[in-house]
C-alpha cells in the first residue's frame, strides 16, 4: 500500500521542501506487526496413579469411567455358530429316529438361551426330532440323559458338548425312551 509522502510529512510537522532548499531530513518509521505467538509446547500432565486394595473395590480414573459390576454370563451371551454346530455334531453317532428334549429351568433366561441355540443345531442330525422343555428344578451344569439303548449316541453328544466348552455329564436311565439334555446354572466349564 502506497501513502502520499506529503501527507506523512505534514502529519509529522515537517515543512514541504522546495527544489532550492536542502532536502529535509527524512525519518523512516517501520512498524512491525507483532510476531505470531509461537505455540507453546504442551507440557505433559503427570499421569495419575490409582491404587486399590481390599475386596470388591472399583478403581476410577479419568472422566468417563464405566464399570461392569455383574458381567453377563456366558450362558446368556452364547451363540451357536455354524462352526460350533459342525463341531458339536461331527462326532455324533445316531441310529434310527430319536426324540431329543432340550430343557432349562422355567425361570432361567440364560439357560433358555442355550436351549434355543442347541435347538437350532440338533435337528440337523438325521432321524432326530428336537423338543424344548421347561424344567421344574434348577439342575447344575449340563446333563445328557438317555436309555441303555441310546447310550452310545448320548455319550457322543456329551463328548461333543464338552468339546465346545460345556460342563456336560451323562446319566443313563433305564426307563428313558429319548435323549434329554438339561441346561442348568453354570453350564460352561469355569477356569
Amino acid at each position: 500500500m502506497f501513502t502520499d509522502i506529503h501527507a506523512v510529512l505534514e502529519a509529522l510537522n515537517v515543512p514541504p521542501s522546495s527544489p532550492k532548499a536542502s532536502p529535509a531530513p527524512v525519518m523512516i518509521v517501520t512498524v512491525e506487526a507483532p510476531a505470531a505467538a509461537k505455540p507453546k509446547a504442551a507440557v505433559p500432565k503427570p499421569k495419575p496413579t490409582v491404587s486399590q486394595s481390599g475386596r470388591n473395590n472399583i478403581a476410577q480414573l479419568g472422566d468417563n469411567n464405566q464399570a461392569v459390576i455383574n458381567p453377563e454370563s456366558l450362558e446368556k451371551t452364547w451363540v451357536i455358530t455354524d462352526d460350533i454346530c459342525r463341531k458339536l455334531l461331527g462326532g455324533t453317532r445316531s441310529v434310527g429316529s430319536i426324540q431329543v428334549i432340550v430343557g432349562a429351568f422355567m425361570s432361567d433366561p440364560d439357560g433358555a438361551n442355550i436351549v434355543g441355540q442347541l435347538s437350532r443345531c440338533l435337528p440337523l442330525v438325521r432321524g432326530w426330532t428336537v423338543q424344548q422343555s421347561a424344567l421344574p428344578r434348577i439342575p447344575d451344569g449340563v446333563t445328557v440323559m438317555a436309555s441303555p439303548a441310546t447310550e452310545s449316541t448320548a455319550t457322543s453328544v456329551r463328548d461333543a458338548l464338552r468339546s465346545i466348552g460345556f460342563d456336560a455329564n451323562l446319566q443313563i436311565l433305564p426307563t428313558s425312551t429319548e435323549i434329554d439334555i438339561t441346561i442348568g446354572k453354570k453350564a460352561f466349564k469355569r477356569p
